[in-house]
C-alpha cells in the first residue's frame, strides 16, 4: 500500500509539472492525468491540492486548456461523490451529472446511482458521518476555479463553466436528499442546515460578486438549490433568501444579467409552491418588469414566462376547481401586459407572441367552460377583479415608473394599460368581450402587421393550431360527422376566412412566403367540410374563400406559391369525399391551367393531383376492390357507360390531361407520366381500354412517326409501362408503384426548415416511408391504410407543412434513370413466377404483348440513335422477365444475336449479351423441368 501511495503521489506531481509548462498540449494532459490518479485513490484528493490548481491555472487563458479544466471540475466533485463505484468508468465521457445519474455529452446516462443497490447502501452509510460535509467542503474548493474561468469572454468557455457549476451543485442536491431521509435527531437536523448553509455560501459568493458573469452562474443555480422543496419547506428563511435575490437580479442596471433572470424563470416556477402571497408579492412585479423592460432581448422571452406561469395555474386548476376563480383574476391581472407585447415596438417580438398567446386564450377558454359546467359565476369574478384592479392602478403605475426609472424605459402611463410602450394602442374596448374574441382581434391585428415576419410567423402559428385540432377532433368513425372544435372554429372563420373574403389584404401580400402559408388553408377548408358538421351560411363562406385562395394562388407570379397550392390541394383532395366538391371547385376549372404551368414542378405536381382526384372519382363509384385487382371492363360494361355519364365527362378530361404529359418539354414530367401515371390507367381501365386508347392513339406514334429520338425513348419506356399495368393482377403488386408516387411527391415538396423540429433530411423521409408501407403486408386492408391514395396520414406530416423559408429544391433532386425506375415498377420474382406456373397468359394479352414488341423489332433496334436502340432491348429484357415471349422467342433471338454480334454500341451489345444469357438458362430450366 504504501508503495502504491508513493506511486500515485508521484504521479500528482508529474501532473502538476505538466500543468505548469508552457505547452498548451501538456498543460491539458497534466489535468487529464491529475483527474485519472483521484479516479484510481480518491483519498489523494485534498483541498490542499485543489487549491494549487486554482493557483496554477489562476492566470491562463488558452480556450482548449479552461475547458479541459472545467469539465475536470465536474469530475473532481464525482469522484468524490462516489470514490469507488465509478473507478472502471471512463472519466473522459463524464459530461454532466444531475438526479443521481451520470450523462455523456449525447446525454445518455452512463452511470445512475439509484439502480446501483450497492452503492446506495454505501452512500446511505457513508453520509451519516462527517463525510457529506468533507464532500461538500471539497465542492466548495473547487467553486472559485470554476469563478476564474467564468470571467473569461468566450462563449464556450462559460457555457462549459455554467455546466460543471450546475454539476457540483447538483452532487450537494444529491447530498441532501440522501440526508433528508435520515433525520432522526437533532444532530442530524444540525448537519443537514450545515449542508445547505454551504449551498447558499456559493450562491452567496457569486451573487455578492463585482463580476457580471459571477451573477449569472449564481442566477442559474437558484432553481438548483430550490429543487429540494422538502428543504425549502424546512429552511422557509433560506428559501426566501434566494427568490428576494433573484427578484433583485430581474432589476439588476445590467441587461444581460436581466435576460438570464428571465431564462431561468419557467425553471423557478416550476420550484416554488403557488401561494397567493408569492404570486402577487414576487411574480407579478417580475412578469411586470420583464414585459417592460427597455431590452428587446428580456421582452422577447417575457411572454414565454406568461405562458409558463398560466400553464402551471392551469394545471391546479385542472386538480381543484376551487382554483378557476384564482386563474380568472391572476388572467385580468396580466392581461394588460399581453397588449404590451404583442403592440410592442420590435417586430421580433410581435412575432413570437401569437404562439404562447394562442396557447393562453385557448386553455382560458377550456377552462370557462369547464367552470361553467360547475356553476361557477365567472362574469361576477371578472366584474370583481376588474374593479379590484381598478382601485389600485395608480398605485402600481407609481411603482411601475419608479422601477424602471434605472432602464430609461419610456413608459407612457395611460386609464387603460397597466403599463405600456409609446406605440401601445388603447385596449379598453375589448375589455367587456369574451375570451376567444379577444384573441381573434389580436390575431387579426398582428396578420395585419406593418412588418412581413409577424405576419408570416401568426398565420403559420394559427393554421398550426387549428390543423392540429381538427386532427385530433374528427371523427374515429366512417361517415360520421362531429362538431367542429370552438376555438379552431373562432380562428378559422373569424381569423382566417373573414380575412380572405372581406379583404386581399393577405391575398396580396407581397411576401411570398405569406402566401405559400395561404396555401394550408384549401386543405383545411377540405378537412373541414368532409370530417365536421357546419351550417349552410359557414359552407358558403368557406366555398368562397376556397375559391378566392386556389383563383389568386394558381396564377400567382412566385413559382413557389403555385406548387404549394397544388401540393395542398393533392394532400386535401386524399381527405375530401365530397367528389362533387372535388369536380366543380378544382378539376373543371382549374386543372388545364395547372397541368399548363411554365414552371415544371407546379406540372409535375399537378400530374398526381389529377391521378389522386381520378381515383377519388372511381372510389366513389367502384368498390376497391374491383379498382385495385382489375376488375373494371372500360369497354362494353353498362356499369361504365352509366359511371362516365355520372360524371358528364369529366373522366375523360382527366384522364387527356395526364395523358398529354407524355409529350411534354421537361424530361422528368415525361417520366412521371411514363412510369406512374400510365401503369395505374392501364391497370385501372383494363386491356382493352389500353390498347384502343393509350396505345393506338398516343404510344404507338410516339414509337414510329417521332422524328425526336427522346420522344422515341419515352414511347418505348410507356410501351414497357403500359404492360406493366395491364400484367398486374393485385394490390400487392402494385406496392412498388405507390412507394414510388410517395417518392416522387417528397422529391418536389418544398423542404422543412432545418432549423424546425420537424426537420427531416430526405433520405430518411424515404427509409421511413418505405418502413411504413413493408411493415405489414399480411392483410390488404394494413396495407392499404398505409397508402397515400387512400389515407393522408404522409401527406398530414410531409406536405401540409410548408416552410415559410426559402426552399432549396435542388437539393433534394435526384438523379432519376427513368429506364431503371421502369425496369424496378416489375412484380417481385415470386409473385410472377408463381402466376407463369398456375395461370396461363390471356390471349388477348399475348396478342397486344407481341403487337408491342413486333413494332419495337420494327422501328426500334435497328434506329439509328444508339440510346433509342438500347431502350429498345431494354423493354425487351423487361417483357421477357416479366412474362416470356412465346411463339415469338425465336425472332426475338435472331434480332439480340444479329445486334450483338453487328451493333456498334457497346451498351447495346451488353444488353443482347444479357438477354442471351438469361434466355438460355430460361431454355435450360425447361428442358430440366
Amino acid at each position: 500500500m504504501a508503495v502504491g501511495n508513493i506511486n500515485s503521489n508521484d504521479e500528482l506531481e508529474a501532473a502538476m509539472k505538466n500543468m505548469k509548462s508552457h505547452d498548451s498540449n501538456k498543460r491539458i494532459q497534466g489535468i487529464q492525468l491529475f483527474a485519472d490518479v483521484i479516479k484510481t485513490d480518491c483519498s489523494l484528493l485534498s483541498i490542499e491540492y485543489i487549491k494549487k490548481l486554482q493557483i496554477v491555472f489562476e492566470c491562463e487563458h488558452n480556450i482548449e486548456v479552461l475547458l479541459q479544466l472545467s469539465k475536470s471540475c465536474t469530475n473532481l466533485g464525482l469522484i468524490s461523490l462516489f470514490e469507488e463505484q465509478i473507478c472502471g468508468l471512463n472519466i473522459n465521457e463524464f459530461d454532466f451529472f444531475s438526479k443521481g445519474c451520470i450523462f455523456n455529452a449525447a446525454k445518455q446516462i452512463i452511470y445512475n446511482a439509484y439502480d446501483d443497490l450497492s452503492t446506495r447502501f454505501h452512500t446511505h452509510k457513508r453520509k451519516s458521518n462527517k463525510n457529506s460535509l468533507f464532500t461538500i467542503e471539497k465542492i466548495i474548493t473547487l467553486v472559485p476555479i470554476l469563478q476564474d474561468i467564468a470571467e473569461l469572454d468566450d462563449v464556450y468557455v462559460r457555457l462549459e463553466t455554467m455546466k460543471s457549476l450546475k454539476s457540483l451543485i447538483n452532487i450537494i442536491t444529491f447530498l441532501i436528499e440522501e440526508n433528508l431521509n435520515n433525520i432522526h435527531k437533532s444532530t442530524e437536523y444540525n448537519e443537514l442546515e450545515l449542508i445547505f448553509n454551504h449551498s447558499l455560501e456559493i450562491f452567496q459568493k457569486l451573487a455578492n460578486s463585482d463580476i457580471l458573469s459571477h451573477k449569472i452562474l449564481s442566477c442559474h443555480i437558484i432553481p438548483l438549490i430550490l429543487e429540494q422543496k422538502r428543504l425549502s419547506e424546512i429552511f422557509v428563511d433560506e428559501k426566501n433568501i434566494l427568490l428576494a435575490k433573484y427578484s433583485d437580479f430581474c432589476v439588476h442596471p445590467a441587461p444581460i444579467l436581466r435576460k438570464h433572470a428571465s431564462k431561468v424563470f419557467n425553471a423557478i416556477l416550476e420550484q416554488i409552491e403557488f401561494e397567493e402571497g408569492i404570486i402577487e408579492i414576487l411574480l407579478f412585479p417580475i412578469i411586470r418588469n420583464f414585459c417592460c423592460d427597455e431590452q428587446e432581448c428580456v421582452r422577447l422571452i417575457a411572454i414565454e414566462n406568461i405562458e409558463a406561469f398560466f400553464l402551471q395555474v392551469f394545471e391546479l386548476a385542472n386538480s381543484n376547481k376551487e382554483y378557476i376563480k384564482k386563474v380568472i383574476i391572476f388572467f385580468e391581472k396580466l392581461q394588460p401586459f399581453i397588449f404590451i407585447l404583442y403592440n410592442d415596438v420590435s417586430w421580433r417580438i410581435r412575432s413570437n407572441v401569437s404562439r404562447p398567446i394562442i396557447n393562453i386564450y385557448s386553455k382560458l377558454s377550456r377552462l370557462v367552460t369547464s367552470s361553467e359546467a360547475e356553476n361557477i359565476d365567472i362574469h361576477r369574478i371578472r366584474e370583481q377583479s376588474i374593479i379590484k384592479s381598478n382601485q389600485v392602478k395608480n398605485e402600481n403605475l407609481k411603482i411601475v415608473g419608479n422601477e424602471n426609472e434605472s432602464q430609461n424605459l419610456d413608459i407612457s402611463i395611460d386609464g387603460d394599460n397597466l403599463c405600456s410602450h409609446p406605440c401601445s394602442k388603447d385596449n379598453s374596448s375589448v375589455n367587456d368581450i369574451d375570451y376567444l374574441n379577444k384573441l381573434a382581434l389580436i390575431l387579426t391585428q398582428l396578420l395585419m402587421d406593418l412588418e412581413s415576419e409577424t405576419r408570416i410567423s401568426t398565420l403559420s402559428n394559427v393554421l398550426k393550431t387549428i390543423e392540429e385540432q381538427t386532427i385530433e377532433s374528427r371523427p374515429t368513425i366512417t361517415d360520421d360527422k362531429s362538431p367542429i372544435p370552438y376555438i379552431s372554429k373562432i380562428l378559422f372563420y373569424d381569423v382566417i376566412i373573414q380575412q380572405i373574403n372581406n379583404s386581399n389584404t393577405l391575398l396580396t401580400d407581397q411576401n411570398a412566403a405569406v402566401r405559400i402559408n395561404l396555401s394550408r388553408i384549401t386543405k383545411i377548408i377540405m378537412l373541414v367540410k368532409t370530417n365536421f358538421e357546419i351550417d349552410e351560411f359557414m359552407n358558403i363562406e368557406l366555398e368562397n374563400a376556397f375559391d378566392h385562395l386556389v383563383t389568386k394562388l394558381t396564377h400567382d407570379e412566385d413559382d413557389q406559391v403555385r406548387q404549394s397550392v397544388v401540393l395542398a390541394l393533392c394532400s386535401g383532395v386524399s381527405e375530401s369525399t365530397d367528389i362533387n366538391f372535388l369536380i366543380k371547385k378544382i378539376v373543371l376549372p382549374h386543372s388545364s391551367s395547372m397541368i399548363q404551368d411554365n414552371f415544371w414542378r407546379v406540372r409535375y405536381c399537378s400530374i398526381i393531383l389529377l391521378i389522386l382526384s381520378l381515383y377519388k372519382l372511381l372510389s366513389s363509384y367502384y368498390e376497391e376492390d374491383e379498382i385495385w385487382n382489375c376488375k373494371i371492363n372500360f369497354n362494353n360494361d353498362e356499369n361504365t357507360k352509366d359511371f362516365l355519364n355520372y360524371y358528364e365527362g369529366t373522366i375523360d378530361v382527366l384522364i387527356e390531361l395526364i395523358i398529354m404529359n407524355i409529350t411534354d418539354k421537361t424530361s422528368i414530367i415525361r417520366q412521371l407520366t411514363s412510369i406512374f401515371s400510365l401503369p395505374l390507367l392501364s391497370s385501372w381501365f383494363g386491356l382493352q381500354w389500353t390498347k384502343n386508347q393509350l396505345w393506338s392513339k398516343d404510344i404507338l406514334p410516339m414509337i414510329t412517326n417521332e422524328k425526336s429520338y427522346i420522344m422515341r425513348i419515352t414511347g418505348l419506356l410507356s410501351a414497357n409501362s403500359i404492360i406493366s399495368g395491364v400484367c398486374i393482377r393485385s394490390f400487392k403488386e402494385l406496392l412498388d408503384v405507390i412507394k414510388h408516387v410517395i417518392q416522387l411527391i417528397l422529391i418536389v415538396a418544398p423542404t422543412l426548415d432545418p432549423g424546425n423540429e420537424d426537420y427531416r433530411p430526405y433520405q430518411e423521409h424515404l427509409e421511413v416511408i418505405n418502413s411504413q408501407l413493408t411493415a405489414n403486408q399480411s392483410g390488404r386492408n394494413e396495407l392499404i391504410k398505409n397508402t397515400e391514395f387512400l389515407n393522408s396520414g404522409l401527406a398530414q406530416k410531409n406536405i401540409s407543412s410548408l416552410s415559410s423559408q426559402s426552399n432549396h429544391l435542388n437539393e433534394y433532386l435526384p438523379l432519376i434513370n427513368a429506364s431503371n425506375l421502369t425496369l424496378s415498377l416489375n412484380p417481385s420474382d415470386k409473385n410472377h413466377n408463381t402466376r407463369k406456373k398456375s395461370e396461363s397468359i390471356p390471349f388477348d394479352f399475348s396478342e397486344f404483348q407481341l403487337e408491342i414488341i413486333s413494332v419495337v423489332l420494327q422501328y426500334s433496334v435497328n434506329d439509328i440513335v444508339p440510346n433509342v436502340r438500347a431502350k429498345a432491348f431494354q423493354t425487351i429484357n423487361s417483357i421477357i422477365d416479366r412474362n416470356g415471349l412465346g411463339n415469338f422467342q425465336k425472332s426475338v433471338v435472331d434480332q439480340v444475336k444479329y445486334s450483338y454480334e453487328n451493333d456498334p454500341d457497346s451498351d447495346v451489345r451488353t444488353y443482347c449479351r444479357y438477354i442471351l444469357k438469361k434466355t438460355m438458362e430460361d431454355e435450360i430450366n425447361e428442358d430440366y423441368n
